[in-house]
């Protein structure tokens, strides 16, 4: 009864805090995501140079480049004006709008690049967009909605394409692409809960931890003001029973009898 009133008195994190802390994460993860990503296209292209023209691959990764500027874009609109209540909506908005254009230039590219009717060229823009896919949820999986503008469009635009051509090999990794971007969600959705009870977590923590030194100031301030307490008892006390003692002696040297001096020790 009693873990029961203490779990309904304890605050909750507030939603607006939590979107602040989940804009945080995705903030540090922006850089290291993007270059990656810039990265793994450029062995993409290098992979897919044996079959694809050299200059499909370059506008391709001229796109990508331009991507990859957006996160950098992101920062340093951040680092000049903070997240905040109010504008805390905005930057989810723009990271997920950033990720909608990375996953609308993986998809769209992987799938005009692929020659449906080649099954090494499909398998292997197929095993492309699962990378990048699979880095998302490392990346953005920790917020579904950006989440699913970079990995689930960039899945959902490969596999049509390809099963729009019709050709069997393309329509069959198209169908996969499809199929496996279920258990991609799912594992999104859990890496945002994790993510979630981690900020929540750590809210409560340095809550705990804010309580905890606003009792311990009481605490010193009770006991510096039973200190203060003690001394001025302590010396008014002390007035009285010195004066008492200055009398007492100037008693006993107006005593001559032996019997009063006697009484006057005890």
């Amino acid at each position: 009864m009693v873990e029961a009133d203490r779990m309904r008195k304890e605050p909750e994190l507030d939603r607006t805090e939590l979107k602040i802390g989940l804009a945080k994460k995705l903030l540090n993860r922006s850089p290291t995501a993007a270059t990656s990503a810039l990265v793994f296209a450029m062995l993409a292209a290098a992979l897919l140079s044996i079959d694809i023209p050299t200059r499909d691959l370059i506008l391709w990764l001229i796109a990508i480049l331009a991507c990859a500027a957006l996160p950098f874009i992101y920062i340093a609109v951040q680092s000049r004006y903070p997240f905040s209540p109010q504008n805390i909506d905005r930057y989810l908005f723009a990271n997920a709008l950033s990720c909608l254009c990375s996953g609308l230039t993986w998809g769209t590219g992987m799938g005009l690049l692929a020659d449906g009717a080649s099954f090494i060229t499909v398998m292997f823009t197929f095993l492309i967009v699962m990378g990048y896919s699979t880095g998302a949820v490392i990346s953005h999986g920790l917020y579904l909605p950006s989440y699913l503008s970079a990995a689930g469009t960039a899945l959902l635009i490969y596999g049509l394409s390809v099963i729009s051509r019709g050709d069997a090999p393309g329509f069959g990794f198209g169908i996969a692409a499809l199929v496996v971007l279920v258990p991609y969600v799912l594992v999104a959705r859990h890496a945002g809960r994790n993510a979630v009870a981690e900020i929540t977590s750590g809210w409560r923590q340095q809550a705990l931890l804010g309580e905890l030194k606003a009792q311990r100031d009481e605490i010193d301030k009770i006991n510096k003001n039973k200190s203060r307490f003690l001394a001025a008892t302590s010396h008014d006390l002390a007035q009285p029973l010195h004066a008492q003692g200055n009398y007492i002696a100037a008693l006993g040297n107006r005593l001559s009898n032996a019997e009063q001096r006697e009484l006057l020790d005890r």
